[in-house]
């Protein structure tokens, strides 16, 4: 069995001189014309004119030959071979500051909390600290939620082994499995990424360092310890996120299900409230694999902020951990951007079903759910009549 591969690579070999009394300059000449990058132009007899590149020059003089200079010339036909160029990939770097930043990040926590006289401390203020964290945490989906259910067993651990507490919180993050659906893709839970992850993993980290100082020195000690701790841990689970997310396209998920056909076997109750959770189960929202740029660069932003904030009281190599973290996921981020698509404004001339404009807009009336999610509409049968953000191409 032969497998084409192309054309096969084209050599002309010949021989060639120069001679005179100016030969060493005309040699000097064609030397330079063949050490020249890129491809030239061949005027053979033989062979025409062909478009080459300068493969291998041997050049030979002889004493009984004066005023000659004798070229052994190869040249291959086409323009100058592209070689494979290593390039450092941004989501690597992006994973690799994360945990820069984590181990950071425990040694920060430790220190501070080792500094803390908690014998002190106005326990039950810092707890009711405690609980204001834990309630900020459950509206987001951090994966170290739980362990801020119980305000005095988190007392008591951080009293008393803040370097454990503090490894309890990364471990939960590293123990995460993450999973990347694609762009469109409006499903929620633990381990899967999307950009609006990413915001709300960053703005949780705005929402935890608005919590009110206590004006016991001791306490509020503790609770900067650990609102800093928080925060670096939303921040780093953040930019893991980010470092999973792909430049290239994502691989192409199945549609051999449709979604009409699953509701059968998982139905959606719908009441008020859930309006959106049914235009994407019905009318398949998330099979867009390509970006939004305007939301990648929302999530750039959030994350960048975040850091930002974190930044603001720490010390020296903490804050260089931070910025680490922020340019390598925002060097990610860029990358992943490069390819998306951009957001267009229509407004309705009247109310009318999503599937309509989307098959209106797309040729794909199953784009419906993207459209009512994107827009926050309360009912996927009846677009208002406002301006509307649609994702072009």
């Amino acid at each position: 069995m032969i497998e084409d591969m192309g054309l096969a690579t084209q050599t002309f070999s010949f021989s060639a001189w120069v001679a005179g009394a100016d030969c060493f300059g005309q040699r000097d000449a064609l030397l330079k014309a063949l050490e020249e990058e890129g491809a030239g132009e061949l005027v053979h007899p033989w062979y025409g004119r062909q478009m080459v590149v300068a493969t291998m020059v041997e050049v030979s003089h002889s004493e009984s030959e004066g005023g000659v200079v004798r070229f052994d010339l190869e040249f291959t036909k086409g323009e100058s071979s592209a070689f494979p160029v290593g390039s450092a990939s941004t989501g690597t770097r992006a994973g690799l500051a994360a945990s820069s930043l984590q181990t950071s990040a425990q040694s920060r926590f430790s220190a501070a909390m080792g500094a803390v006289n908690g014998a002190k401390a106005q326990v039950g203020l810092v707890q009711g600290r405690l609980r204001e964290i834990s309630q900020i945490l459950d509206d987001g989906s951090l994966p170290f939620r739980e362990l801020f259910r119980d305000a005095q067993a988190v007392y008591a651990e951080i009293t008393t082994a803040p370097g454990a507490f503090a490894g309890r919180v990364f471990g939960l993050v590293d123990e995460v499995i993450r999973e990347f659906r694609g762009f469109g893709d409006a499903s929620r839970g633990d381990g899967v990424v999307s950009l609006a992850g990413v915001v709300g993993k960053s703005s949780a980290v705005s929402r935890v360092r608005s919590i009110s100082p206590l004006a016991d020195p001791t306490s509020a000690s503790i609770v900067g310890a650990v609102v800093d701790l928080v925060g670096d841990a939303a921040l780093v689970d953040a930019v893991r996120d980010v470092a999973v997310l792909p430049t290239a396209s994502p691989p192409a998920r199945s549609d051999s299900v449709l979604p009409v056909d699953a509701l059968r076997d998982e139905p959606v109750r719908v009441d008020g409230g859930n309006g959106r959770d049914l235009a994407d189960a019905l009318l398949g929202g998330g099979r867009r694999d390509l970006p939004v740029v305007e939301d990648v660069r929302d999530a750039r932003d959030q994350l960048g902020q975040a850091a930002w904030a974190l930044a603001l009281n720490a010390d020296t190599g903490h804050y260089e951990e931070l910025t680490s973290a922020r340019v390598a996921a925002g060097r990610h981020l860029d990358a992943v951007g490069t390819r998306g698509l951009r957001l267009k404004s229509y407004t309705p001339v009247a109310v009318f079903p999503g599937l309509v404009l989307a098959y209106k807009e797309y040729g794909d009336a199953t784009r419906a759910g993207e459209i009512v999610t994107r827009n926050r509409v309360m009912h996927p049968g009846f677009l208002p009549v406002r301006e509307l953000k649609l994702i072009g191409g």
